[in-house]
C-alpha cells in the first residue's frame, strides 16, 4: 500500500499519511476554498484511511496536527470531519494518539483542541512550542 501525501502551499495545509507506521501529519495554514478543502484533501484522506485500516499494517495510529491558522469554514468541512474520521476507526488500533502543536503564545489554537476533543472520543495531547515559525513534522 502506498503512503498518502499532499504538499503544503501558501493557502494550503499539508496532509502526509505514512503506509508502513500508521503516522499522519496535517498541518500549515488553511485559507483555501470549501470544494477543494473536500475534494483534495476529505475525500482521498477518507478512501485511504478506509484502505489501510481494512489491511490491519500497524496497530497504532498517531495523528499529528500543527496548524497555523484555519477559518470556521475549514473547521467545519476538513478538521472536524478528519478528526471524526479517525474516531470511526479507532477501535481497529490499539492505540490512537492524536498531538496537537500550537504557539505556546496562541491560547485561541490551544482552545480549538481542546473544542476539537471535547467533541470527539479522541484524547489529545497538547504539545506548545515557542518559535513563530511553523512547526513541520
Amino acid at each position: 500500500m502506498e503512503s498518502f501525501e499532499i504538499a503544503m502551499s501558501e493557502d494550503e495545509p499539508f496532509l502526509n499519511a505514512n503506509a508502513k507506521t500508521g503516522e499522519i501529519n496535517f498541518g500549515g495554514r488553511i485559507l483555501t476554498y470549501l470544494e477543494v478543502l473536500t475534494d483534495q484533501y476529505y475525500a482521498p484522506f477518507a478512501s485511504w484511511l478506509k484502505e489501510f485500516s481494512s489491511k490491519g499494517i500497524s496497530n497504532k495510529l498517531t495523528i499529528n496536527l500543527s496548524l497555523d491558522y484555519f477559518n470556521t469554514a475549514a473547521e467545519k468541512v476538513l478538521v472536524y470531519p478528519i478528526l471524526k474520521l479517525i474516531e470511526e476507526y479507532q477501535p481497529k488500533y490499539s492505540q490512537v494518539t492524536v498531538n496537537w502543536y500550537y504557539p505556546s503564545y496562541d491560547d485561541d489554537m490551544l482552545d480549538a483542541g481542546q473544542v476539537f476533543e471535547s467533541l470527539t472520543e479522541l484524547t489529545f495531547n497538547y504539545i506548545g512550542w515557542r518559535s513563530h515559525i511553523t512547526h513541520v513534522m
